[in-house]
């Protein structure tokens, strides 16, 4: 009898040892800045840039996250379509790890924000918010 208390104790600790263990790991983020920082990054809005900032731009991809059809016309070069709702796919991954400059494009301006902060977010680097303008 005695035996099987300190088995079923011993089962016992084990159970919440690993229950903690995975509730601590539950509760982080890949995030890299915290709330505070990505204020701080929003609030300098150097990362929106002017369509005639290009230029100086070495290297820079243009990513369209407009529906193919209302992509960007043929004027700007080196642009990637990428749907809102593939932004996080594996398949892009490579790219956004890349040290290019990456212009972020929308037809709603907030959905390009969004794609910055989200990006930023993960750590990807290089990446800026083209400011609206008509006739992209």
């Amino acid at each position: 009898m005695r035996s099987s208390v300190i088995t079923l104790g011993i089962i016992t600790v084990t159970f919440f040892g690993l229950l903690i263990l995975l509730t601590r790991q539950a509760g982080q983020s890949n995030f890299k800045l915290n709330a505070q920082e990505m204020h701080q990054q929003v609030q300098k809005m150097d990362y929106v840039i002017q369509p005639g900032e290009l230029t100086r731009m070495a290297g820079y991809k243009i990513i369209d996250l407009r529906a193919p059809g209302l992509s960007v016309p043929r004027h700007l070069q080196d642009t990637l379509t990428i749907p809102m709702a593939q932004l996080l796919d594996a398949k892009y991954q490579a790219f956004f790890e890349q040290r290019s400059p990456k212009v972020i494009l929308a037809y709603d301006p907030t959905h390009a924000h969004a794609a910055w902060m989200l990006l930023t977010q993960l750590g990807y680097e290089n990446l800026f918010v083209m400011s609206p303008r008509e006739n992209y």
